[in-house]
């Protein structure tokens, strides 16, 4: 593999069609109130704790999770494409917790959320969400 399919940094200010393709689901979550939106992340948290039984391949998720909650956004916003990670999160568990086919998007969440460990910057963290959300809509 060479560097450049690495570098998440490619994509930057490149996502804006992909993007499109979810904008109603974006305006969706982004419209949940923050009381909401960290139980929603507590009842994803249990959700995948059920499956998941190495917490270590959730550490990633843990991070984005904390600086949302810490209000730390700028961690998690990436100016580049206009997302923020904690939305793609919200999508994301509504996509895994309405699948029947769960075994094998969990399989490719939990990648995502492992490669985001070579950098976990604002556009990695969206990026590697984005990927996931796209693969299933």
């Amino acid at each position: 593999m060479n560097q450049d399919q690495l570098n998440i940094h490619l994509y930057d200010g490149q996502l804006h069609d992909q993007v499109k393709n979810i904008s109603e689901l974006i305006t969706r979550v982004k419209n949940i109130p923050i009381n909401t939106r960290h139980e929603l992340l507590q009842n994803f948290i249990n959700f995948l704790s059920y499956f998941v039984h190495d917490k270590n391949k959730l550490t990633n998720l843990f991070i984005i999770i904390q600086d949302h909650k810490q209000d730390n956004n700028k961690n998690n916003y990436d100016p580049s494409n206009n997302l923020d990670a904690i939305d793609l999160v919200l999508i994301s568990y509504d996509l895994l917790r309405l699948e029947t086919n769960l075994p094998d998007m969990l399989i490719i969440f939990l990648e995502q959320l492992q490669d985001m460990s070579t950098g976990l910057c604002p556009p990695g963290r969206c990026t590697r969400l984005l990927q996931f959300i796209l693969t299933f809509i």
